[in-house]
C-alpha cells in the first residue's frame, strides 16, 4: 500500500516522501498522480511510538462503529 505527501502534516515526512517516492496513486486518500511511498518504507519511523499505545479490544475502551 502506498501513501502520499497529502496524508501527513509533518514536514520531515513530506520531504522524505517527495525525495524518495515515485509518482502514483495514494491508497489512503485516493489522490492520483502524486508522489507516493510504500508504507513499509516509513513504518520504522513510527516504531518509537509503539510503547505509548496499547491494543484495544472492541467494547473495552472503545466501540468500533461500522457504517
Amino acid at each position: 500500500m502506498k501513501c502520499c505527501t497529502n496524508c501527513f502534516r509533518d514536514p520531515f515526512l513530506k520531504r522524505f516522501i517527495k525525495t524518495n517516492g515515485n509518482l502514483g496513486n495514494c491508497y489512503y486518500c485516493n489522490e492520483e498522480g502524486v508522489k507516493t511511498i510504500d508504507v513499509q518504507q516509513i513504518a520504522e519511523m513510527f516504531d518509537i511510538f509503539h510503547p505509548y499505545y496499547e491494543k484495544l479490544e472492541h467494547g473495552e475502551n472503545f466501540i468500533h462503529h461500522v457504517q
